[in-house]
């Protein structure tokens, strides 16, 4: 036993740091050339007084190569995140896949969550059930509505089938989804990766935005919102 307890130890100092590391932060390349969002820390570096986040050695050693640069796009690319105001909610008629249309009046003074996502994205697959219990625990004050970038209705029909989805989901590429996006993404920026989920509170009014799977501060957002007559 104490052979095996010194092979343990071994191996766990062995074992890299970025490995070991729960810390989850935006890259400061990959959110900007890929709109990635937070990911495992591998590596870090300072400039102008300023933390800078890597998923990797090879994005840090990017970064260093020009850090005025990178960290302008950076800061750039960071305002259409998290808590802010970016406009109003633009109005929709969304043609659902059972034929039925979703207006957006149908939703006035109720809190509304709009996620990004697709049946072959992993992160956007593994947020659903939170959806799901969200809709479900808070079925008169929050709507939920799925944009689906996969290419094929029948994929994103089976999967909310399969999945117990309780609330809508229209497809990224449909006509009405396209019509309704193109005037969106004007307000919150473009889509470059997902999962993006968009908080909208009972005003109407665009108040957060996230990039990656829904954290803590995105669920305490909502949190207030819903408490919030």
């Amino acid at each position: 036993m104490r052979y095996i307890l010194v092979l343990v130890m071994l191996l766990v100092a062995a074992w890299p740091e970025n490995v070991l590391s729960q810390e989850r932060k935006r890259c400061a390349i990959c959110a900007v050339t890929e709109g990635a969002g937070p990911e495992a820390v591998a590596a870090t570096t300072a400039h102008e007084g300023k933390t800078y986040y890597f998923c990797s050695e090879a994005c840090k050693e990017k970064f260093s190569a020009d850090p005025g640069d990178w960290a302008a796009k950076f800061e750039k690319a960071s305002q259409t995140e998290g808590a802010g105001h970016f406009g109003r909610l633009p109005d929709f008629e969304l043609q659902l896949g059972d034929g039925t249309t979703l207006k957006r009046s149908d939703w006035q003074n109720k809190v509304i969550v709009l996620d990004f996502w697709a049946t072959w994205c992993g992160p956007c697959v593994a947020e659903i059930p939170q959806f799901v219990e969200l809709q479900r625990q808070n079925a008169k004050d929050l709507h939920i509505l799925g944009f689906s970038y996969d290419k094929q209705e029948e994929d994103h029909v089976n999967f909310l089938k399969e999945h117990g989805v309780n609330y809508p989901s229209v497809l990224a590429s449909s006509a009405s989804g396209k019509d309704f996006l193109r005037k969106l993404l004007k307000q919150i920026g473009s889509v470059k990766a997902i999962p993006v989920t968009i908080l909208i509170n009972r005003q109407g009014e665009i108040v957060y935005r996230q990039t990656g799977e829904i954290d803590e501060a995105f669920k305490a957002a909502l949190t207030a919102e819903l408490a919030r007559p």
